[in-house]
C-alpha cells in the first residue's frame, strides 16, 4: 500500500473513488478553485496500482494551523478497511504533521449506526477523541411559528461587526453547544467570539443576512447567522438567546426569521447541526418542520 498525494491530471481518477452510481460527485477543480483545499493536501492511497482510497484536508484562515478532514472515502471493493483506512490516515498526517500544522479534525456524518461506529473505531484506534456529538436536521419547507412577530430586527451592516461580535459573546454563555464551551475555555469568551465570527465570515458573509433581535421594550434578545453554502443550499450556522431571555421561546422567533431570509432568496434545501443536549433548539427545529437526517461526531487530535 502506497499513500501519496495527487497530481492535477489524476483529479478526475481522484473524484471517483468510493463513490455510489447515484451519488453526487466531487467536482475537486471547483474545490480547488475556490481554495477549499490544495493538491498537496489531497491524499490517495494506491494498492497493487489502483486507487483505493482518498483524503482532503484543508483549513480556515482564521486557523491557519487547524487542518479539516473535508472528506474521506474508502473504496466499496476494499475488504480491509481498518487497515487501509489506518494506513491512509497514518501516512498522510505524518506528512502534514512536518508541515506545521497542530491538530486535525473531522466532522464524521451519518444516517447508518454502523458506519459511524466504524469510523470511530478507525479515528480512535489512531488517538483522536470525540470533541462533540452532533444531529443534523434539514427542511425544504418550513411552518410559520406565531410567536414571529414579537421581535425586530437589525442587520450587522446596521449595527456594525464590533457589537455582533459582543452579542455572540452574550448569547454564548451558558450555551449547551460543547464546541464553543470548549473555546471559551481555551480563548476566553471575547477572543472566542471574535474567532467565531471571523470563521462564520469565511464560511459567507452577507451583513444583511446576519441579524440581531430585540423585544418591543429595545432589549436585546438574541441573534441568528443563516448563510449560504451553494445556490440551493443553506444553513442555520449560529444562533443563539441571551441568558436573561430563555425559557420565553425566542429561539423558535430566530430560527423563523433565519429559515424565512433563505427561503426568500431560492434556498430550497436548509440545514441545521446541534449539539445532541441542545434540546430547546432540537424542539424548535422540529417546530419548524425540520426533520433529522444524521448523525455527526466531531473528532479531534492533537499532533
Amino acid at each position: 500500500m502506497n499513500v501519496r498525494t495527487i497530481q492535477l491530471e489524476e483529479a478526475s481518477q481522484f473524484e471517483q473513488i468510493g463513490m455510489a452510481v447515484n451519488s453526487k460527485k466531487l467536482n475537486l477543480h471547483q474545490w480547488l478553485d475556490m481554495g477549499r483545499t490544495r493538491l498537496e493536501w489531497c491524499f490517495v492511497i494506491e494498492i497493487e496500482g489502483k486507487f483505493q482510497g482518498r483524503i482532503i484536508y484543508g483549513i480556515f484562515d482564521v486557523h491557519p494551523c487547524d487542518l479539516k478532514i473535508w472528506q474521506m472515502k474508502i473504496a466499496d471493493s476494499v475488504n480491509n478497511f481498518l487497515e487501509v483506512g489506518n494506513k491512509l490516515l497514518t501516512d498522510s498526517i505524518e506528512v502534514l504533521k512536518l508541515k506545521g500544522f497542530k491538530t486535525v479534525e473531522y466532522h464524521l456524518y451519518s444516517t447508518a449506526s454502523y458506519i459511524i461506529e466504524i469510523y470511530q473505531s478507525l479515528f480512535r484506534e489512531l488517538g483522536f477523541c470525540i470533541m462533540q456529538e452532533k444531529e443534523s436536521f434539514e427542511a425544504n419547507q418550513i411552518r410559520c411559528v406565531e410567536t414571529s412577530n414579537r421581535l425586530h430586527y437589525k442587520t450587522l451592516q446596521e449595527v456594525g461587526e464590533k457589537m455582533f461580535i459582543g452579542a455572540i459573546e452574550i448569547v454564548t454563555e451558558g450555551t449547551l453547544d460543547r464546541e464553543d464551551l470548549t473555546s471559551v475555555i481555551s480563548h476566553g469568551s471575547q477572543q472566542a467570539a471574535i474567532l467565531y465570527f471571523e470563521l462564520l465570515k469565511e464560511i459567507d458573509f452577507n451583513e444583511t443576512w446576519w441579524r440581531m433581535a430585540y423585544d418591543k421594550e429595545g432589549e436585546f434578545v438574541g441573534l441568528v447567522v443563516p448563510q449560504k453554502l451553494s445556490v440551493h443550499r443553506g444553513a442555520i450556522n449560529y444562533i443563539g438567546v441571551t441568558p436573561v431571555q430563555r425559557g420565553r421561546g425566542y429561539v423558535n422567533d430566530l430560527l423563523w426569521e433565519g429559515s424565512r431570509l433563505m427561503i426568500e432568496e431560492g434556498i430550497e434545501n436548509l440545514i441545521a447541526d446541534i449539539d445532541v443536549q441542545n434540546y430547546p433548539l432540537k424542539k424548535a427545529l422540529e417546530l419548524l418542520g425540520y426533520q433529522f437526517e444524521c448523525s455527526q461526531v466531531v473528532l479531534k487530535l492533537d499532533l
